[in-house]
């Protein structure tokens, strides 16, 4: 009986709860971000440890090349969709957990913030939306893992850049699981 139902019948009469809602559809609409679960690591072979100080040098030198970064955060966000026009305005806002790297010594959390605006699609048969921003060009691209009418679960990836302290300006690729709510 739903107009807006890819299974409309204009001679139904009865609304039994049949209706069928194409992805689009459903994905239309204010999504906040309720949880999100987050992984990516620093690259220590690209670091000129010639420039640090000498004890910090000999931490690095023996935690190897990488220090992985994970774990999750509550209320990081929203996006908003717009059927419409397939826009969209996200935030994604939120610290990584301090990570321990030597005894007592641990990085400092590390904030994430992500404004960004542009268009939204749908690709591998409606499997996968991907963000576009309008003024970096910039993609975000996440599997659809399970979507309702009020939940959703994303899988993807983004490139983020960053300034690090002692590092100076790094690009993490982190990967990210949302877990979104109406």
């Amino acid at each position: 009986t739903d107009v807006d139902a890819i299974n409309y019948n204009a001679d139904a009469t009865d609304d039994n709860g049949s209706c069928e809602y194409s992805v689009a559809y459903t994905i239309n609409g204010e999504w906040t971000i309720t949880h999100l679960e987050y992984e990516t690591e620093i690259d220590l072979t690209t670091i000129d440890a010639s420039i640090l100080p000498a004890e910090i040098a000999t931490i690095l030198a023996f935690l190897g090349d990488e220090i992985p970064v994970e774990g999750e955060a509550e209320n990081a966000g929203a996006y908003i969709l717009n059927y419409s026009d397939n826009s969209y305005q996200g935030t994604l806002a939120f610290s990584t957990e301090p990570v321990p790297v030597f005894g007592t010594i641990e990085l400092p959390s590390m904030p994430i913030n992500l404004d960004s605006e542009g268009t939204w699609e749908l690709q591998s048969n409606d499997e996968e939306i991907v963000f576009t921003d309008a003024t970096t060009g910039a993609q975000q691209v996440y599997e659809i893992e399970n979507l309702t009418d009020n939940f959703a679960l994303l899988r993807g990836s983004l490139m983020m850049p960053m300034e690090v302290e002692l590092l100076g300006s790094y690009d993490f690729e982190i990967d990210l699981v949302l877990q979104l709510e109406r």
